[in-house]
């Protein structure tokens, strides 16, 4: 039977995400408002996005959504976690109150404010009234629709990959390889579009998984999300040198294995062997990357 969340409006989904930030940082009191878009200027591709406020006016903060595409309180519940709460409305006062540089604020890494975006959305699915089985569902079915679309972005457009080694690639994960020519054809339309939000995600829960195999029982949320934010927007390397520093004493990055430190049981809420495929596929490219270069 599918669940429905049943909340009555834009306005009560972010009241409620908002009640569930325990384990994220205390963001500072500010002004929001939802509205939906006009239709005339709706676009298929859109769901939802936040309109960055001007830097002379921070309390300006506006959430527009196509009615069109969020067609149920899920998939609006799931949007407002990414473009709200804890999404990049939180992300977006909190870095301006952390007195970051505004030219770091208007040139953010687009990797880290759509992966934590992403994450946001992973962690909205977790504080979600409905049940553990369906929570698990909609967390799983996004987070392979975007890293699993990112890994065949890198592979088609930074590897060289076929059609044929897609589905090959598929198979080898376990997915339905009929669906490569679909994929291997987007990539190669709108190459690079999906990156941000898959390799971004990918990045967000590799991380957590790499620091709740070192801490084991240790691990407290509201840690990792203090070391993944403090920071504010920088590039992935710059963040992967703040956990380790933060795991291990040191910036150096620990060095990706075979060995995959994902629990199984993460690997089949969120998609863990799709998370830790597209990370091998970018180690790779970057090494042929140095190669060439003779680095």
């Amino acid at each position: 039977m599918y669940e429905t969340i049943e909340m009555e409006s834009a306005e009560e989904i972010l009241d409620y995400l908002h009640e569930q930030m325990k384990d994220i940082p205390e963001m500072p009191e500010t002004q929001w408002r939802v509205s939906y878009l006009d239709p005339s200027i709706a676009s298929d591709s859109i769901n939802a996005y936040y309109v960055i406020p001007p830097v002379d006016d921070r309390s300006s903060n506006v959430m527009k959504i196509n009615g069109d595409n969020v067609y149920d309180t899920n998939s609006l519940y799931e949007t407002l976690a990414h473009e709200g709460f804890p999404g990049h409305m939180y992300q977006n006062v909190t870095y301006y109150e952390d007195a970051h540089s505004v030219m770091r604020y208007l040139t953010s890494p687009i990797g880290y404010t759509e992966g934590w975006a992403m994450y946001a959305e992973m962690l909205g699915w977790s504080w979600s009234p409905l049940s553990d089985d369906a929570n698990t569902f909609f967390a799983l079915s996004t987070a392979i629709n975007y890293v699993l679309d990112a890994a065949v972005d890198l592979g088609v457009n930074g590897l060289g990959w076929s059609i044929e080694d897609v589905e090959k690639y598929l198979d080898q994960q376990g997915f339905n390889s009929s669906i490569a020519e679909a994929l291997y054809e987007f990539v190669t339309l709108q190459p690079g579009v999906i990156l941000p939000y898959g390799y971004g995600l990918a990045e967000m829960m590799n991380l957590r998984y790499e620091a709740q195999d070192v801490l084991k029982d240790d691990f407290k949320a509201e840690d990792y999300h203090e070391v993944i934010l403090k920071g504010g927007a920088r590039p992935f390397e710059k963040v992967e040198a703040d956990v380790h520093t933060w795991l291990y004493g040191t910036d150096a990055p620990a060095p990706v294995k075979e060995k995959n430190v994902i629990s199984p049981v993460m690997m089949a809420v969120l998609g863990g062997v799709a998370i830790l495929a597209v990370v091998m596929i970018v180690v790779m490219i970057n090494r042929r990357r140095k190669k060439k270069h003779g680095a």
